[in-house]
């Protein structure tokens, strides 16, 4: 039975959430990392009670201010090397099994694919250091969260490389009634900045691909034939108009 590398996840709010994502790991992990985006309590007693359940495994970093979905995806990747990272949001519970697929899938395939899925897609995935040879890191223009994912299979097609299912996982993505994202569901000023975020994600979209996630027109980042798929330029405009969920 070999270990996943590493397991990492992004966490804002929801610290019971999070202890939830830790108790149901079912297969050896040789090293995690949680990236802690917030000043949530909740969090910090989750984090102080993982620490015990996984002792001296457990690497936590803590910005000094939120970094987003895709810096946070970045800064797991980059500070770890790794041949393959298994990242899920703090809102997944595992079921009996789903670890092990998952892993098996990995150690046979990762320096074939640039991506493998359970059954939430970028919620719980498998990137691989094919990925970040030829497609690069995630573009942090997406802020703090959404399409950072549809940019990065937009990539991943024009880089060549390919991303696959692993069947027969049943992973639980959030909580009744709202199944999903919890982060923003339980916090209705996150939901309302989301609006007004996401919005601006997707005119960022436009911009770079020519038309929205899924009826991409341009073949290059931007329409510049000079760049490729692993190119993305931050703009810091995009950034500020963005950075309204003070935290």
């Amino acid at each position: 039975m070999k270990p996943i590398p590493l397991l990492g996840t992004l966490v804002l709010n929801r610290g019971d959430l999070l202890l939830r994502l830790f108790q149901s790991i079912d297969y050896p992990v040789d090293r995690f990392v949680i990236v802690n985006n917030g000043k949530d309590k909740s969090v910090q007693d989750a984090i102080d009670t993982i620490l015990t359940m996984f002792p001296n495994k457990v690497n936590v970093h803590t910005p000094h201010k939120n970094t987003g979905v895709a810096a946070g995806w970045n800064w797991i990747v980059k500070s770890n090397e790794k041949p393959w990272y298994m990242i899920v949001g703090n809102d997944i519970q595992f079921t009996p099994g789903d670890m092990e697929k998952l892993a098996i899938a990995a150690h046979n395939e990762h320096e074939q694919v640039a991506m493998l899925f359970g059954n939430w897609g970028h919620s719980a995935f498998i990137i691989t250091k094919l990925a970040i040879e030829k497609v690069g890191y995630f573009d942090e223009n997406f802020y703090p969260a959404y399409l950072e994912d549809s940019d990065y299979s937009r990539r991943m097609f024009l880089a060549g490389v390919s991303a696959h299912d692993v069947q027969d996982c049943h992973m639980i993505h959030g909580e009744a009634p709202s199944w999903g994202s919890s982060t923003i569901y339980s916090n209705p000023i996150y939901r309302t900045m989301n609006g007004i975020t996401h919005g601006n994600g997707f005119k960022y979209y436009l911009k770079k691909w020519g038309s929205i996630n899924g009826q991409e027109l341009y073949n290059f980042p931007y329409n510049n034939a000079m760049l490729g798929p692993k190119d993305w330029v931050f703009d810091p405009d995009l950034r500020a108009q963005n950075d309204v969920w003070g935290i």
